[in-house]
């Protein structure tokens, strides 16, 4: 196909399953959107449906390779997707190119922008290295090319980059690593992972992209990367995360004892500590600081499954049970089905033997209801919570 009708000139076609070219006459600006882990469809496609520009949307081979695999169609790799988009762009003379991607598409908004050189590249909650074992990572057997991204963002001085980062610390980490960069702009929204989401229900995607061309700043509250990290060093941060996520319990729970004396109102590192008492089962201690998590952020719905078992393992039955009706209030308030979750609960719950806890579960959780392992979506709101009090 070509689109010379659209253009007045001929553009390079560009073809195959992973990738949808919607094409808009009257425009001469270019958004590529690129979809996040484990998408079968086209994401935003749907949201931007009123933008009138010109859309390439594109999906990763497997959903899991974070583009290293390639795109099926048009590329084998990383580099040679590169090489396509970039004929693409060039072919379309487009007067502006945008690069917008979420979680894993974050990645590659900022790695494509960078490499392409567009004029923007937004990524919501994005990763930016890959660690083993870190969540949002590609599995072992994806041939990964070492690029070093903080780098590329860097040398693409004329590129703004975008990034709009959960509260959650490993995306504050990962976003803080190229933040330092003059044509980086950071906003950090208190949200979990998929703040995409969050900027959903706020306003439209398109309203968004208009804005950010007209400078304007986006309606969901923001903060810079201190107000997660606080005055902790990057260095520390990433030891206490890499101890956490490699099942070095103590040592890590060592290191936020340390940094909390440091900022002892960070809600992720109460979090991260609670989890490790909890995972060696020192439950008092553990409580202590998942109270003090949920006190600082009860919008944060990571704490409740190990604040709601460490409420079981200590006899706490009547609180936690209060907990589970406003932990799964809070999915129905965001409109995505709790089983899922709820069901990782229950696990949780059966293996420190609450039997009685998993029967309420059993019985809440309607059998028919469709639910599907956790991806890059947003969980609830606890706003509007079935109950609102405080420990």
């Amino acid at each position: 196909m070509k689109l010379s009708g659209l253009f007045g000139r001929g553009v390079p076609t560009i073809a195959g399953a992973g990738v949808l070219f919607e094409a808009e006459p009257g425009s001469r600006d270019l958004v590529i959107v690129f979809s996040s882990r484990n998408r079968t469809n086209f994401e935003m496609q749907t949201a931007l449906k009123d933008l009138r520009v010109n859309k390439l949307h594109v999906k990763d081979r497997t959903g899991q390779s974070w583009f290293h695999d390639g795109v099926e169609g048009i590329s084998c790799d990383l580099q040679s997707t590169a090489d396509a988009l970039s004929s693409f762009v060039k072919g379309g003379r487009f007067k502006r190119v945008t690069c917008i991607g979420a979680s894993m598409g974050g990645y590659a908004a900022l790695l494509f922008g960078a490499l392409l050189k567009v004029d923007r590249a937004v990524a919501f909650s994005p990763q930016t290295v890959f660690h083993e074992r870190w969540p949002y990572t590609p599995s072992p057997d994806v041939p990964v090319r070492d690029f070093d991204l903080p780098g590329l963002v860097g040398a693409a001085s004329r590129t703004q980059f975008h990034i709009i980062s959960s509260s959650e610390l490993q995306d504050v980490y990962q976003a803080s690593l190229i933040a330092k960069h003059r044509n980086v702009r950071l906003d950090v929204i208190e949200w979990d992972h998929n703040t995409l989401f969050k900027v959903k229900t706020a306003m439209s995607i398109s309203k968004f992209i208009t804005g950010l061309a007209g400078r304007e700043r986006h309606v969901a509250k923001h903060h810079a990367a201190s107000h997660v990290m606080g005055n902790m060093p990057a260095g520390d941060v990433f030891q206490v995360l890499d101890l956490f996520y490699r099942g070095k319990h103590n040592k890590c729970i060592d290191m936020c004892r340390y940094l909390l004396l440091r900022n002892d109102r960070s809600c992720e590192m109460n979090l991260i500590l609670g989890q490790c008492l909890y995972f060696t089962k020192r439950y008092d201690q553990a409580l202590q600081h998942l109270k003090r998590a949920y006190q600082i952020d009860s919008y944060c719905l990571r704490i409740f499954p190990f604040l709601i078992c460490t409420l079981l393992a200590l006899g706490l039955e009547e609180r936690a049970r209060e907990l589970y009706f406003e932990y799964r209030g809070a999915f129905k308030n965001r409109k995505n089905d709790p089983a899922g979750p709820i069901l990782k609960l229950a696990e949780m719950a059966k293996r420190i033997g609450a039997n009685d806890f998993c029967t309420l579960i059993s019985r809440d959780i309607d059998p028919k209801s469709k639910h599907s392992p956790t991806a890059d979506t947003g969980i609830g709101d606890p706003q509007y919570a079935a109950y609102s009090g405080v420990l």
